[in-house]
């Protein structure tokens, strides 16, 4: 980090990046303190690395590094954050480069292209029209733009099913076993089936949800322009095949 800005400690214990790729960095799910966006229909916009550093010098941590799972976007970001710092990339620039073309998705951004303007599916917060949020410090929460096109072809890459230079990446990042804490940045689990990955997440007017089955080579993707939270439970009934009992249940 920066000099001048002192990371959050407690009892000794140091953040590390594997804390904030696992979500067990003791950092609360969003700065709360200075998280006071001018415009609440696009809330991210205006805050800044500057901001972020503010929040972190002076935070206190409630438990320490390593010790919790808790879910935190701040985390994320910070995470984001500081491969740019050390990469000298953009996070823009990170995804492209190390993702998006070794892979051959072109339809992945941070920020839509004037070119795709007319493929960009309007925002809606339930039914009624809402505005695509803009990330300035924490793009690692979740800046990415994509389509299930692109998203099949990262979920091919994680099976081997395509050749894939960034495959060992992918593996680590899964976790030798997924059903544990080790998985980066994935949710993990274990059921009857076997192993999974999974994750979920939503900005003011769209959703998503993967799941990648592992063992037996299975994805299942959900994109809505929605901020209905509950495509997660319509990729497992897709992925499982189970009644839809309480599928749109709120």
């Amino acid at each position: 980090m920066p000099i001048g800005v002192d990371m959050p400690t407690k009892n000794g214990h140091d953040i590390s990046l594997r804390h904030l790729a696992t979500h067990t960095s003791g950092l609360p799910r969003m700065p709360s303190e200075n998280f006071n966006p001018s415009d609440p229909t696009n809330p991210y916009v205006d805050y800044t690395p500057e901001r972020m550093y503010c929040f972190l010098s002076g935070h206190a941590l409630e438990r320490d590094p390593g010790s919790k799972k808790l879910y935190s976007n701040l985390g994320m970001g910070l995470l984001g954050h500081v491969l740019e710092l050390q990469s000298g990339q953009t996070y823009e620039e990170l995804l492209q480069n190390r993702i998006c073309e070794p892979l051959g998705m072109a339809s992945t951004t941070c920020t839509p292209r004037a070119e795709d303007h007319d493929r960009v599916a309007g925002a809606h917060k339930g039914v009624r029209p809402s505005s695509a949020w803009d990330f300035t410090g924490l793009a690692g929460a979740g800046a990415i733009n994509s389509t299930a096109q692109d998203m099949l072809v990262f979920a091919a890459a994680n099976f081997r099913v395509v050749d894939s230079p960034v495959e060992i990446a992918m593996r680590d990042c899964r976790g030798l076993d997924v059903f544990s804490d080790k998985a980066l940045a994935w949710g993990s689990g274990k059921d009857e089936r076997g192993r999974y990955v999974s994750h979920s997440g939503g900005t003011g007017g769209f959703a998503s949800y993967l799941q990648l089955r592992p063992d037996s080579k299975q994805a299942v993707i959900v994109l809505a322009n929605s901020s209905y939270r509950g495509v997660d439970r319509v990729g497992a009934h897709l992925m499982n095949g189970e009644a839809a009992l309480g599928l749109m249940a709120p």
